[in-house]
């Protein structure tokens, strides 16, 4: 079991969490737990809801979309990498699969907790905006 300080490190070395003070990454942690996937465990499945966002603390997890059962990758996440992320900005299913591809341990921060803080502290929410943008221009650029 992690300990708090070990959670903020962790957290810490997440692009989306790096700017944040210390007294955010300790309510950050705070509300974060931790849960261990074995190899090939299904985290999240396409088109079924869910409202976490995954912090990789250690292993590999591999995001992919089902087509006519098609299994197509997205992308391949390792540790200090994060996913999942939508689900706490909006209420549908999700779009994509995950599975973690080697045993793995993720802190997991729950939506509803992570929303109150987002309220609370603003850049919280300016870090997801900055996100999302970045997000939408890798779209853009991959559909040029």
């Amino acid at each position: 079991m992690l300990t708090t300080i070990e959670k903020i490190i962790h957290l810490k070395k997440v692009p989306l969490f790096e700017n944040l003070t210390g007294e955010l990454l300790v309510a950050l942690s705070n509300i974060s737990y931790e849960k261990e996937f074995k190899k090939n465990d299904i985290i999240f499945k396409q088109d079924i809801a869910s409202y976490e966002l995954y912090v990789i603390v250690s292993g590999k997890v591999e995001v992919f979309r089902e087509n006519n059962a098609e299994k197509h990758t997205v992308h391949t996440f390792f540790s200090t990498e994060y996913f999942g992320e939508m689900a706490l900005l909006e209420d549908m299913p999700r779009s994509l699969s995950a599975i973690a591809i080697e045993d793995t341990l993720c802190l997991v921060i729950p939506k509803e907790p992570f929303l109150d803080l987002m309220n609370e502290e603003p850049s919280i929410a300016i870090e997801i905006i900055k996100l999302l943008g970045k997000r939408l221009r890798e779209v853009n650029l991959r559909l040029k």
